[in-house]
């Protein structure tokens, strides 16, 4: 019996393993989507919700972290959709006290946050899935609903953006 169907079935062991594994990863996901703790930690709780209210109607091959990741995504898009807001910055904690080298990888990852958010909205979920999320391409494009040749397009498309953006002295004015 598959851990979809014990969860079915009641299993709330089962059902706790599963939130304990995944619910870091869903976080992770939609704080890097979103740039704001409090929306993020706000969305991945109603991921789960989302989950457990479907959760009776899903096919037992439902492979469970994609079906997270989907309605993380659609939360996200409808987020986008109805208030258009500007994603806020990550806040970064004080770096006075920090050696060097982590103030640097830390300006680093903030660099690269901000070129990210630069791309198009399609462009930023097909990174942050592949490269923050280490989901594979087959995986990205069901989450999205897309092809695969779609996702590996935007992918491309997306890195060469990236790149380009990076090595522009100006591109915070992007």
């Amino acid at each position: 019996m598959g851990v979809l169907m014990r969860i079915q079935n009641g299993d709330e062991q089962q059902l706790e393993r599963l939130i304990e594994s995944t619910y870091p990863k869903i976080y992770s996901y939609l704080l890097r989507r979103l740039r704001n703790s409090t929306i993020a930690k706000d969305f991945t709780q109603e991921t789960f919700l989302r989950f457990m209210k479907h959760l009776s109607s899903l096919p037992s091959d439902t492979k469970i972290e994609n079906y997270l990741y989907r309605i993380a995504y659609h939360l996200c898009m409808d987020y986008f959709r109805i208030y258009q807001r500007e994603q806020e910055e990550i806040e970064v904690s004080s770096q006075d006290k920090l050696p060097i080298e982590v103030v640097l990888q830390k300006e680093k990852e903030i660099q690269i946050q901000e070129a990210i958010a630069c791309l198009s909205d399609e462009q930023k979920d097909v990174i942050l899935l592949r490269y923050y999320q280490e989901l594979k391409i087959k995986e990205i494009a069901y989450i999205l609903n897309e092809k695969e040749s779609t996702v590996k397009t935007r992918l491309r498309l997306g890195m060469k953006k990236l790149a380009a953006i990076l090595e522009r002295s100006d591109w915070r004015e992007y």
